[in-house]
């Protein structure tokens, strides 16, 4: 399997110089525009619908929203799942359709 060419930073921690040994290594350094913040965890305050919240306030074209299976507390509720359907709906709503980056990529 061949790796597609993007790469994000864990925690968004790019700098100059890890994009430019990123890019020299093939890749380029894509980052995500919104965050659901799903992956706080209720101990945090967070729900489903606060999440999907957070997307829709932010929406805007070409957006890329960052979500998470899991959560930082350690709890199984994965909050980003619960409110992924909800938020498409709403993205389809809105007249926004939802594409996979490798639709970047044209021969």
């Amino acid at each position: 399997m061949v790796p597609l060419p993007f790469f994000r930073f864990p925690y968004s921690a790019a700098t100059p110089e890890g994009i430019a040994r990123v890019n020299a290594l093939g890749f380029a350094d894509i980052e995500f525009t919104t965050d659901t913040n799903g992956y706080l965890g209720t101990a945090a305050g967070m729900t489903a619908q606060k999440a999907v919240d957070r997307t829709l306030r932010d929406l805007a074209p070409g957006q890329i929203v960052q979500m998470h299976v899991g959560t930082s507390d350690g709890s199984r509720r994965a909050l980003d799942a619960e409110a992924l359907p909800r938020i498409i709906d709403a993205l389809h709503a809105r007249g926004y359709r939802i594409t996979d980056l490798r639709s970047l990529l044209a021969d």
